[in-house]
């Protein structure tokens, strides 16, 4: 799980929010979330951004064999099979990949005309890497609650 997943930490950035730990069907809780069968488990590790603003990033690996459909993963399909990453730094990101080992395309336009590149993990995930875009609205950096009863 480490193997698959330092490159969050060591690539993006990303903070692991603690230790890689191994949950099963004797915790009522992954039990019921993800129906498990009797003596399932898998493994779980978390990772949140930097600044511990934009939730976490969740990783749940059966420890079974499981067959890879990875390559499947493609700009422009339907369903969950690529994630974006906006950064600051795309280039900085890219030879990081490179320096651990991780295939880069080179950039392209991706579907929405924006200039992007993609990288496979060593988890199989594909990502879109795309330069950070310029907002009219800043970006929420601070949670606040306002009451509504008045």
């Amino acid at each position: 799980m480490h193997r698959q997943t330092d490159y969050y930490r060591d690539v993006f950035g990303l903070k692991p929010e603690g230790p890689v730990v191994l949950d099963g069907d004797w915790q009522d809780g992954p039990a019921v979330v993800f129906n498990m069968n009797a003596g399932s488990s898998h493994y779980y590790r978390g990772f949140v951004s930097p600044n511990n603003i934009a939730g976490k990033l969740k990783f749940f690996v059966n420890p079974d064999a499981r067959p890879d459909r990875s390559a499947l993963q493609k700009p422009g399909y339907r369903g969950i099979t690529l994630h974006s990453l906006y950064a600051e730094a795309p280039e900085l990101i890219k030879q990081l990949a490179n320096k651990h080992g991780i295939k880069t395309s080179s950039m392209q336009h991706n579907e929405f005309g924006e200039e992007s590149f993609v990288l496979r993990g060593p988890d199989g995930s594909s990502w879109q890497i795309l330069p950070k875009p310029n907002l009219i609205t800043p970006p929420v950096t601070q949670l606040t609650f306002e009451s509504t009863i008045h």
